[in-house]
């Protein structure tokens, strides 16, 4: 099979030169190179496509080919591409689509050679794949590597600094670019199985690929070049790097500490890397200090601690903390930072430090997969690193740790951490040898080659708009936009693109997030219930997450505990493609949680609450509301303050923008004993609301349960509406709804009955369907009849619906269904 790997950025040559120097030769560059070579092993015909730059400053790369010595079935091809100087990878998208993909192809079509396949890299190859398919049908993989709205995340990109920040990043192409690559390919090839679940489902990536769908992505974990990395191989220059390294030591440590044992970072020096919580670990741990040196190994400045005025302006806001917390902690001479060039002389200085018993440290925010910690494992360093990403998945299997993982915001966690380590011979035996047996049987290259291939080789289910099982699906192709042909036009990556993508929410849900625990059998009551399973639970979380499983953009604010749980109901909500930036925790307090019976009828529920009622007015921020659409919230979270200020400013800001405010009026004595306060508290904020919708159990609460069904529909209009809200939607039993604004009553149904697993849950499916329908600008009673075809999905399963719902297709199907009803 012939195998083209397009990486546009950064470039190949059969020395590596400037690795790790320059933002755009990192990781990525590492895994293409090995990936290929391994490819080729395997008796493939493989190019590396990059592209071409004639510059005097960087002269390796100016040649059309090239080749790796000894590795004939792969070969580098440079394609002209924009001037003929070095650009980096941010300026490169004005010229991929005039001249990259042209250039590239018709070098193909001169040697009459076009590949099988092609396997792109970061967004700019991903979206040269995409220009090649338009043009010649050749299928493609991507594999982001990193994707630009975590980068935003990251940088705390700001609304109002949109514009300044695209100036430099770009974002608004090259998420667009991404978006493309990943609807397009016929396979995402992630590290981890994590990554596709933290990356895919941002928001900024909504209606691109669906995160639930294994047919587009396989995760295929990189490997270690071990023929350089391995414990037991050499380098050519071994005896001198070794040199180097001691002489470095000893020039910046303190004599008596040359020889202790070192803890030793090995990363750009970059801020998401996150460098000062390691510093910081080593200014709180008097007996860390007194056991270890730390060791920082700098890209190509060799001495910083005495000069780093070379530095950018990234590295410097690195090294100028780094240099504060030192100097405050009187770290000098317990400190040394050097260079080390090259893969394989890195290599060397990671052998010569594991004999002196060092431990590898990695305390970046989040590290997608972290190939560096597994690198060190192989030359015998064990591993302590962030918990944060790949790692949780490459250092531990069931109960098997291969190497420690920590919590890089907590610098006495980290200290800790590696003072278990380092302090302990035995037990940095044993992760030495328990890293190095990881690497040997699962992440080397050749294993990498034999997963990619295999992902590539399977067929992706394509074609028909449902599958089998009937599920609604999403099918969308997305088109390029006129930009990366035409770069005078800014149509489809504009800053108001860009701001509609990365900033843009439909629906905004303010309140509880909670787990629930809910009973394996059907129960009448908890008292005979004695098997659970946890699940994400709360009426406004449940919102947002069916709001986002029907295609739309949702946020939450809301407040868990600093515990497993709040980690759980965090992890769940970016699962299901939530936005979590409104997140907060509450430091003391547990997570709030319910036990909820299995049933077809109205659950019994017990509440434990936590923290979600802490939820204050100052973690309401205006922009978040700006940015949405809808506000949603419940009466569950207005029964307590402080959470009920909160909401209740949340209600009246939407309100005030004219946003739609929607609230479920899910009052229960259990949870709110005072009724009185609690219709007090609903005159408050019912002229906020654009939309209530009260089941037929609520009114029997909220009134008087010996009142008639009737008596209780029209006292729920009359009353709601007197109190201010604009749309009244009640559901009756018998599956009739009841849509009232104010001057006219509209009934939908009888609708379909529904075959139901388990009805917890599927009331804030309903709700979630009947806000995206209004918002889509349907009727009410199309929007009824949608919000029911969403919740019935609901009921025919236990927990959350995973798949993406697609409501095209179930608006297409109401037509259908209006047409034989007329």
């Amino acid at each position: 099979m012939h195998v083209a790997f397009i990486n546009p950025q950064g470039n190949f040559d059969p020395e590596d030169s400037y690795w790790t120097a320059h933002p755009d030769f990192g990781g990525q560059l590492v895994y293409v190179k090995e990936l290929a070579l391994a490819m080729g092993n395997l008796g493939h015909r493989v190019d590396i496509v990059t592209r071409r730059v004639v510059d005097p400053e960087w002269p390796e790369f100016a040649g059309e080919t090239d080749a790796y010595p000894g590795h004939e079935n792969v070969r580098i091809l440079r394609v002209p591409c924009g001037p003929d100087g070095f650009l980096p990878k941010e300026e490169l998208w004005p010229y991929l689509g005039t001249e990259f993909v042209p250039n590239l192809l018709s070098f193909y079509e001169r040697e009459d050679s076009l590949p099988d396949t092609v396997t792109s890299h970061y967004g700019d190859g991903g979206l040269c794949a995409v220009l090649i398919e338009d043009r010649t049908g050749i299928p493609f993989s991507f594999t982001a590597h990193s994707l630009g709205a975590q980068k935003m995340d990251k940088m705390g990109v700001r609304r109002r600094d949109i514009a300044e920040t695209d100036k430099k990043y770009h974002f608004s192409k090259r998420i667009v670019a991404e978006r493309l690559a990943m609807n397009r390919s016929r396979l995402n090839v992630t590290s981890t199985g994590q990554e596709r679940f933290v990356q895919y489902t941002h928001n900024a990536y909504r209606g691109a690929v669906d995160p639930m769908d294994g047919d587009h992505f396989a995760a295929v974990p990189p490997g270690v070049a071990m023929h350089i990395f391995d414990k037991n191989s050499r380098a050519d220059d071994e005896g001198a790097v070794r040199g180097h390294v001691l002489a470095c030591l000893e020039r910046d440590l303190d004599p008596e500490r040359v020889g202790l044992p070192c803890v030793v970072a090995s990363s750009r020096l970059d801020p998401k890397k996150n460098h000062r919580a390691l510093v910081e670990a080593f200014a709180s741990s008097p007996t860390l200090r007194e056991s270890a040196n730390l060791v920082v190994l700098t890209g190509n400045m060799e001495n910083p601690l005495e000069d780093y005025s070379d530095a950018d302006d990234g590295e410097r806001a690195v090294l100028d903390g780094i240099m504060e917390t030192m100097d405050r902690a009187r770290m000098r001479g317990m400190v040394s930072m050097f260079a080390v060039r090259g893969q394989r002389r890195l290599a060397a200085a990671y052998r010569f430090l594991s004999e002196r018993r060092s431990v590898f440290a990695l305390t970046a925010n989040y590290e997608p997969f972290g190939l560096a910690p597994l690198e060190a494992m192989a030359a015998g360093l064990p591993a302590v690193v962030t918990k944060n990403g790949g790692p949780s998945e490459s250092l531990r299997e069931g109960d098997e740790e291969y190497g420690l993982l920590v919590d890089p915001g907590d610098p006495e966690e980290v200290a800790a951490g590696l003072y278990s380590v380092v302090g302990d011979v035995g037990r940095w035996r044993r992760y030495a040898e328990a890293g190095y047996g990881r690497v040997l049987a699962k992440y080397t290259w050749e294993r990498t080659a034999e997963g990619y291939l295999d992902a590539i080789a399977k067929e992706r289910r394509v074609g028909e708009e449902d599958p089998a099982d009937g599920f609604p699906t999403p099918r969308v192709r997305l088109e390029s936009p006129k930009y990366f042909t035409d770069p005078g036009s800014d149509e489809g990556t504009s800053l108001e693109t860009l701001d509609r993508l990365y900033f843009g929410l439909d629906v905004l849900a303010v309140g509880e997030s909670l787990v629930d625990f809910i009973s394996h059998e059907f129960r009448i009551s908890l008292r005979t219930a004695d098997r659970f399973s946890r699940y994400l639970g709360g009426q406004p979380a449940n919102v947002a997450v069916y709001v986002a499983k029907l295609g739309g953009r949702s946020a939450v604010i809301t407040k868990v505990g600093a515990d497993y749980f709040g980690e759980f109901v965090e992890d769940q909500l970016g699962r299901h493609g939530v936005s979590t930036e409104g997140v907060h925790r509450a430091p003391g307090e547990p997570t709030t949680n319910a036990f909820v019976t299995r049933t077809v009828n109205v659950p019994d529920f017990q509440v434990n609450r936590g923290a979600d009622a802490l939820l204050n007015i100052r973690e309401v921020p205006d922009e978040l509301v700006e940015r949405a659409r809808a506000v949603h919230t419940s009466a569950f979270a207005l029964s307590r303050d402080p959470q009920r200020l909160a909401v209740r400013r949340a209600m009246r800001l939407g309100a005030r923008l004219g946003k739609v405010v929607s609230l479920d009026p899910n009052y229960d004595p259990r949870v709110w004993p005072d009724r009185e306060e609690a219709w007090e508290v609903l005159a408050e904020v019912l002229p906020y609301a654009t939309i209530v919708k009260p089941s037929l159990e609520d009114a029997r609460r909220l009134f008087d349960p010996n009142m008639s069904d009737d008596a209780l529909e029209e006292a729920c209009l009359d009353t709601f509406h007197d109190l201010g809200a604009q749309v009244v939607v009640m559901t009756r039993s018998g599956g009739v709804v009841v849509v009232s604004d104010g001057s006219s009553v509209e009934r939908v149904g009888p609708l379909p009955k529904v075959n139901v697993q388990s009805v917890t849950g599927a009331r804030d499916a309903f709700w979630s369907a009947l806000l995206v329908a209004h918002l889509d600008g349907k009727d009410w009673p199309t929007s009824v009849r949608f919000a029911h075809e969403v919740a019935a999905l609901k009921l025919g399963m236990e927990g959350h619906v995973e798949r993406m719902i697609d409501r095209e297709t179930l608006y297409r199907r109401l037509e259908q269904g209006a047409d034989q009803r007329a």
